[in-house]
């Protein structure tokens, strides 16, 4: 498997070996990527440049300094491919936490999204039930007032007139 970066948009990218060298579209950029070949840690052509002695010493010049300059960097060079794995590394991890939280986000969001449904689908259901029980409600008075006789409702009025006047 090659793992590399899309050169526009910097997403992560997996492919077989196979597909080294051919070309793809960066799914989250929709530019043409071309397949790097494999590649492992210790491979260091891109920064193989920077271990050749940009001036050559002269025959004769003090072969103590050049010992000490192929060593400074022979340090320096292995100081920056340090670096730059740790950055990878820690470029990969917030990647990693970033998509994780994406998926976390959107599962809570989903849950918001069913909770509400539900709510939603439960106040349907009670205003239903309090508009049948206010029905239900107005049909019992009707029939109470048609089966109450003019006496019980003289009395009941005259019992409400008096309780006005007592207060």
């Amino acid at each position: 498997m090659v793992t590399f970066r899309c050169g526009h948009c910097a997403q992560r990218l997996t492919a077989i070996d196979e597909k080294s060298g051919t070309v793809l579209t960066c799914p989250s950029c929709d530019e043409p990527v071309r397949i790097p070949s494999a590649f492992t840690p210790e491979q260091t052509e891109p920064l193989a440049l920077i271990a050749r002695p940009a001036v050559e010493f002269l025959p004769g010049s003090d072969p103590w300094l050049a010992e000490l300059a192929q060593r400074l960097r022979s340090r320096l060079v292995d100081g920056l491919l340090t670096q730059r794995r740790q950055l990878i590394q820690t470029q990969d991890t917030g990647t990693i936490q970033l998509t994780e939280f994406e998926q976390r986000i959107a599962q809570l969001q989903k849950l918001h999204r069913e909770r509400i449904q539900e709510l939603k689908l439960r106040l349907d259901a009670r205003e239903s039930e309090i508009r049948r029980l206010r029905r239900q409600k107005a049909a019992l008075l009707v029939e109470l007032e048609s089966r109450s006789s003019p006496e019980t409702r003289l009395t009941a009025e005259l019992r409400d007139a008096g309780l006005l006047l007592r207060a």
